[in-house]
């Protein structure tokens, strides 16, 4: 029996096949994987830092090295929240006119009489 492959590689894989998009990253995304723990290695910010060195990215650089579509895949692999397939909108009642009975029936001898 073939081990199917580990969530992070999926992610690596996607991250892969995601193309850079119109844009970079929102503000709102870069602040969320800030508060999420988001880490990268030390060599992706700085050529010169050490190797294998995790460290967290600025809000700066994340919209500038992310695309919109990279940061909402990682922010819900992180979430661990799968996006919603199907939902429902309820819509309060919207009546056509607001009239009870009796006003109804007002209108409607109005009418008949003026005629």
């Amino acid at each position: 029996m073939k081990k199917t492959k580990r969530s992070k590689s999926r992610v690596q894989q996607a991250l892969t096949n995601i193309e850079g998009g119109k844009g970079g990253a929102t503000k709102e995304q870069a602040r969320a994987l800030k508060q999420e723990g988001f880490r990268v290695f030390a060599r992706r910010i700085n050529p010169n830092a050490q190797v294998g060195k995790m460290k967290a990215p600025t809000m700066r650089w994340v919209q500038q090295n992310l695309s919109a579509e990279q940061a909402g895949l990682i922010l819900r692999a992180m979430r661990g929240k799968a996006p919603k397939e199907s939902w429902e909108t309820v819509l309060p009642a919207r009546p056509f006119l607001q009239v009870d009975k009796k006003q109804i029936r007002k209108i409607a001898k109005e009418e008949l009489n003026s005629r």
